[in-house]
């Protein structure tokens, strides 16, 4: 016992502990001990959590375009507990940003920013900002889809602040647009300059405490010791980390969009805390969009800087300071109201609400494709040699503007085909009865070039024999049998022979000169699908002819454009259209050269321009 005693005495003489605790221990609260108190203590905790999670994140997160995301789900999805530790960092975060705010405003109500105070009120409205910086610029290390374009608006805004606005955002972005030196300059302001500026300010904010003391509340005859007030701190603390630990716990971690990618689409919206100047944004568009980002947060600021200059009558009481308190609450109410009419807005906008939903799954399945790891390039390479995630990318930007793949109709005059279903058939007996019905030939150029086999022409009706039922259902089931490996149905054979072998070719037998029918030799197949896409006028799915530029509204040939994309493209239609990829023996089948036509097979082909499919698109 001797040994720990002058142990501890050592200690104390070096360091003086002992004194310092006593008098902190033997202090009292003017006015009684408080629960409002307890603010104070509990943003001191949250910002220990934040500095301790922090430096777990650091060791792990490597701050580059190339690598940033990539780290934050390995800390989210690989690292044991690392879901936590993300998690308590980003709700202790928003916890800070809102304790803040209840602490400003307690802070208001008591007049906390009157006398000699005023400096401390400054000091704290700085420290406030600091909480804002940090928030800010640790949510875009996260470098997904929501920060990149929740920091582009940002920056966009800035941008618009007269004389230094374009200055400042190059400065914030490290260059003329977001990236590398956006994510480096991010860095180094999170986790070194605010941290430090965050450090200081607060110490002279508890020394300018120290100093005043609280402001007098309640009765000032009325004193408690230091320790009822640091049992309530304790007790709120403990509240406060209970509850950041329960939502990381309850959201297992922090949300990770998509990786950044600036070349796509996304809803973009900022934090929570900055929905009111977003919406104020949207409400007052156009004309007076510099009133909602510049002269409406100039003057609140201004307020909130000016209020301790402003409030200098000796009357103290509410009411006397009613009119600088009703402009405080009537703030908080303008923002509180702002972001519920940014959330009512979203959740009524159905074109926000399908862009969520498809942001959400790209998100979902970005998180699991790099479960399987994440190439040295990044993740955006990693999501474009995904043909899921880049398929769709292509067919949004190269096929949509022509096709539709959902059976349903467009507000468009002119469309190619709609391709759901194609292969099937099903696809083959609509375009056999009714090829110019407007999910097939009906509003492209080639309306009226092939006929129907169950409706007479104009002017026809009396001399035309519709097929009958039994031949329709047996010639769509002959077709779409093409790309399986053919039929042996013999009656359905000659059907076709008869029927549809004037115009198409199938096996090298049948067809005509109009070049505008498709050749049907192993159609439907991944190969037929791939070679259409490749070069419509190849000679595989088309005569070499029909490329001829009198042929208005042909399928361009996307070889070139696309190259390797091409195999891209194809493999994710053929996924859309079955439900499962091409098997590694379809897509070897579809790289062979063309096999000889066999000159045994029966002849073959369709009825005019068309048991094409993803085949004929409309002019572009």
């Amino acid at each position: 016992m001797s040994e720990r005693r002058s142990f501890a005495d050592a200690l104390d003489a070096r360091f003086g502990h002992r004194r310092l605790m006593q008098e902190l221990l033997e202090d009292h609260v003017v006015g009684g001990a408080r629960w409002s108190y307890a603010i104070g203590a509990a943003l001191t905790v949250l910002l220990v959590m934040q500095g301790i999670t922090g430096v777990g994140l650091m060791m792990v997160y490597a701050p580059s375009s190339q690598t940033a995301w990539a780290s934050v789900h390995y800390v989210t999805h690989r690292l044991p507990w690392g879901w936590l530790l993300r998690g308590v960092h980003h709700y202790a975060s928003d916890a800070l940003l809102a304790l803040s705010g209840l602490h400003l405003a307690r802070t208001a109500l008591v007049g906390a920013y009157r006398g000699h105070r005023d400096v401390n009120w400054w000091v704290g409205l700085v420290l406030m900002g600091l909480t804002f910086a940090l928030a800010i610029t640790g949510g875009r290390l996260v470098w997904d889809q929501a920060a990149y374009w929740a920091f582009k608006v940002e920056a966009n805004i800035t941008a618009t602040t007269p004389i230094v606005g374009g200055a400042l955002a190059r400065l914030a972005q490290g260059g003329p647009q977001l990236g590398h030196f956006t994510l480096t300059r991010m860095y180094a302001l999170h986790v070194a300059v605010l941290p430090m500026l965050v450090i200081a300010t607060v110490a002279l904010h508890a020394r300018l405490r120290r100093v005043h003391g609280h402001a007098p509340v309640g009765d000032p005859g009325k004193v408690s010791p230091r320790a009822v007030q640091l049992q309530r701190d304790a007790i709120v603390a403990v509240a406060v980390v209970a509850l950041v630990v329960a939502l990381a716990v309850r959201a297992h971690g922090a949300p990770l969009d998509a990786p950044a990618d600036p070349n796509s689409e996304y809803p973009a919206r900022p934090e929570w805390f900055l929905l009111p100047l977003y919406e104020l944004r949207r409400l007052l568009s156009g004309g007076l969009e510099a009133v909602a980002t510049m002269v409406i947060p100039s003057i609140a600021i201004a307020f909130l800087v000016l209020l301790p200059v402003l409030d200098r009558k000796r009357d103290a009481s509410l009411r006397a300071r009613g009119p600088f308190l009703g402009a405080l609450g009537l703030g908080a109410l303008g923002g509180a109201l702002l972001v519920l009419s940014a959330k009512r807005h979203d959740a009524r906008d159905a074109k926000f609400q399908k862009a969520r939903a498809a942001a959400d799954e790209r998100a979902a399945y970005a998180i699991e494709l790099a479960k399987a790891g994440v190439p040295p390039e990044g993740p955006l390479e990693m999501l474009a040699r995904d043909p899921k995630i880049r398929g769709e990318e292509i067919w949004k930007k190269e096929c949509a503007t022509c096709h539709t793949l959902d059976g349903k109709l467009t507000d468009e005059k002119e469309a190619a085909a709609d391709v759901k279903g194609w292969g099937t058939a099903a696809w083959v007996e609509s375009m056999v009865r009714d090829p110019d019905d407007p999910l097939r030939f009906g509003r492209s150029p080639f309306k009226g070039e092939m006929p129907s086999a169950t409706k007479p022409p104009p002017g026809k009706e009396a001399e035309f024999k519709p097929m009958s039922e039994a031949d329709v259902k047996a010639v769509s089931e002959y077709v779409a049998a093409q790309g399986k490996g053919g039929s042996t149905d013999a009656h359905a054979a000659q059907v076709f022979d008869d029927a549809c072998g004037g115009c198409h070719e199938l096996n090298g037998k049948g067809g005509d000169d109009s070049d505008l029918a498709p050749k049907l030799t192993g159609w439907g197949s991944y190969r037929w699908l791939r070679a259409q896409i490749a070069d419509p006028t190849g000679g595989e799915t088309y005569d070499v002819e029909a490329g001829h530029t009198k042929y208005k509204g042909r399928m361009p040939a996307f070889s070139k454009d696309l190259g390797p994309d091409v195999d891209v493209i194809a493999r994710w239609l053929w996924w859309r259209l079955h439900g499962s990829w091409p098997t590694e023996a379809q897509i070897a089948a579809a790289a062979a050269p063309p096999a000889p036509a066999a000159s045994s097979a029966p002849p073959a082909a369709s009825s005019a321009a068309a048991i094409s499919s993803a085949s004929t698109a409309a002019p572009k």
